[in-house]
């Protein structure tokens, strides 16, 4: 589909005098609306103001016809007041929306081209300088739309609006589903939570997430989860972008392996299961019958 242009930047890009500039609008999973530019000056556009970024780049956009994914590369230091190594870490710019735009420096009056409509993939940054993947928003029709059978549960986490399952008023085995804990110590991928009656394995595939802190609103899945004289220790898949100190708080919430009998004996919640573990699999449908004695 060709782009709409406004018909006076149509004028000025036909002639000799067009002065390019290419604006960046990030728009943050937390409401915080950001504009760049490759411009030597601020420039303003429909309310956004873009500040000039030193070093800021885009790559080729890279276009395919049909249903391709359309993608570009946007480098730049780590220069801007508004944006943090921390904010980096913590993932607050992944999947961010992001809107790039063409304009006339010299009159962005004129209007605008959007280039590419798309979010951000994951972002990194390194010896000063950051670099994110731009997907266009045709990447969302790769996804799959719908429910696929499977012998486990497809509910997306436990306690959404599928599972339904109330972590802050069920009781399970005695403790709450969801409850915060004081850290007691604990470095890279192990931390150890003071005084909780909750029993050995009963926080593995839930989350920690810290409510102070350095990673204050972050979460990392549980892989392991047992007891040390009371307080509970649990292994990470992933360790928390920033060193916790004891004496945080952190939320920490059940795990679900996604089994029937977990949801039923654990939950008492089989009732919302979203699975079919008993539905024949691919295995029994394609077996051949005995062949006749």
């Amino acid at each position: 589909m060709p782009r709409a242009v406004p018909s006076g930047l149509l004028s000025k890009l036909e002639s000799e005098t067009f002065e390019g500039a290419v604006l960046v609008l990030v728009e943050r999973k937390d409401g915080l609306r950001l504009g760049f530019t490759d411009s030597d000056r601020a420039l303003a556009l429909s309310g956004d103001v873009y500040e000039p970024s030193d070093g800021l780049r885009v790559s080729r956009i890279g276009q395919t016809a049909g249903t391709g994914v359309d993608n570009m590369d946007v480098f730049g230091a780590v220069s801007s007041a508004r944006i943090t190594a921390a904010d980096l870490t913590a993932g607050l710019w992944d999947s961010a929306q992001v809107t790039v735009r063409l304009v006339d420096r010299t009159d962005t009056g004129l209007g605008a081209v959007v280039l590419l409509r798309g979010r951000l993939g994951e972002v990194s940054a390194g010896s000063g300088e950051f670099r994110a993947e731009v997907r266009s928003l045709s990447h969302l029709l790769k996804q799959q739309v719908g429910d696929l059978t499977s012998p486990t549960c497809r509910c997306r986490r436990l306690g959404d609006p599928q599972c339904k399952f109330d972590l802050d008023s069920a009781t399970l085995v005695g403790p709450l589903g969801r409850s915060t804990r004081v850290l007691a110590s604990g470095s890279g991928r192990t931390l150890t939570f003071s005084s909780d009656p909750a029993p050995s394995g009963f926080y593995k595939f839930g989350v920690v997430r810290f409510v102070t802190g350095s990673n204050a609103g972050i979460e990392r899945e549980v892989k392991a989860h047992s007891l040390s004289s009371g307080n509970a220790v649990v292994e990470l898949r992933q360790a928390f972008p920033f060193e916790a100190t004891p004496g945080e708080s952190a939320v920490l919430e059940a795990g679900c392996d996604r089994l029937s009998a977990t949801c039923r004996d654990k939950f008492g919640n089989a009732a919302n299961f979203h699975g079919e573990p008993r539905l024949p699999g691919n295995d029994k449908t394609i077996k051949r019958g005995r062949p006749p004695a």
